[in-house]
């Protein structure tokens, strides 16, 4: 199964290695606004920042055949 998040930003591919670890591929697809920026800075000086409830575009993709190993 491969995992595809568009987070308006960027978008992100997340599969499984055979190891059984996450593997996160990413890819801007636009510059960060300096509002963005600005946020990004505050957000890591924050010690206890708030959690985001902004939704990002999921897309699942499941294997057209088993694997064969």
């Amino acid at each position: 199964m491969v995992l595809e998040v568009d987070h308006g930003f960027c978008i992100s591919i997340y599969i499984t290695d055979p190891s059984g670890n996450m593997v996160e591929f990413c890819h801007s697809v636009r510059p960060f606004t300096d509002a963005e920026k600005a946020h990004a800075l505050a957000t890591v000086a924050d010690p206890n920042p708030a959690l985001e409830d902004e939704k990002a575009d999921i897309t699942v993709h499941h294997p057209i055949a088993a694997a064969h190993h």
